[in-house]
């Protein structure tokens, strides 16, 4: 079975509540299609080092094709497009990673 994927999404959000209604709120049946599981989300995190963007969210998908079928799912494009006109591109990445595996 191929190996679980983690997205690490820190954007930089420029209208907080258009970014809830417009993406967050639709998202969720989206995410359900695909299996992800959010792990954490939160407009407010603390940077330890560095400076936090913003909104930070942390998605485990059960393997990469999920992630890359999420992420080109027909519903989920119209989203896309408006995440990213709700947000400073310069200032936000979005970053896939293994998950780690347990021993």
């Amino acid at each position: 079975m191929p190996d679980p994927v983690i997205v690490v999404a820190s954007l930089a959000v420029t209208d907080l509540a258009a970014f809830q209604a417009d993406y967050a709120q639709p998202l969720q049946a989206i995410n359900r299609r695909h299996g992800v599981e959010v792990l954490a989300v939160s407009p407010s995190t603390e940077a330890v080092e560095g400076t936090a963007p913003g909104v930070t969210a942390i998605l485990r998908f059960p393997y990469r094709a999920a992630f890359d079928a999420w992420y080109a799912d027909p519903d989920y494009q119209p989203l896309l497009a408006r995440r990213r006109a709700l947000t400073d591109l310069d200032r936000s990445t979005l970053v896939v990673l293994p998950a780690a595996q347990s021993q």
